[in-house]
């Protein structure tokens, strides 16, 4: 790894604290859409009925069942939470 990479992971962005809120916020988001899908996705299993989703959700669902889709929604979410995470750090450090 050259200088020039470490000291491009070691930069903040121009305003770190707005970046740190926006990737709370958006962790926040993702977590709760991934808690809205398993439940529609539950719903629909009881009910027996159809509904259009996104082709990697399908894939997961056909392999992982709907706490797989849950779990893989959430984990980018928690993501979010960990980059927030590392900015802080960087922004104390």
């Amino acid at each position: 790894m050259s200088n020039t990479e470490t000291e491009k992971d070691n930069e903040l962005p121009e305003n770190p604290k707005r970046a740190i809120l926006v990737s709370i916020i958006a962790g926040c988001v993702i977590i709760c859409g991934a808690f809205y899908i398993y439940q529609d996705i539950l719903e629909l299993e009881v009910t027996g009925g159809t509904r259009r989703v996104q082709w990697m959700i399908y894939l997961v669902y056909q392999a992982l069942g709907a706490k797989g889709v849950l779990v893989a929604i959430s984990s980018v979410g928690l993501f979010c939470f960990y980059h927030a995470y590392r900015l802080y750090r960087k922004l104390k450090g």
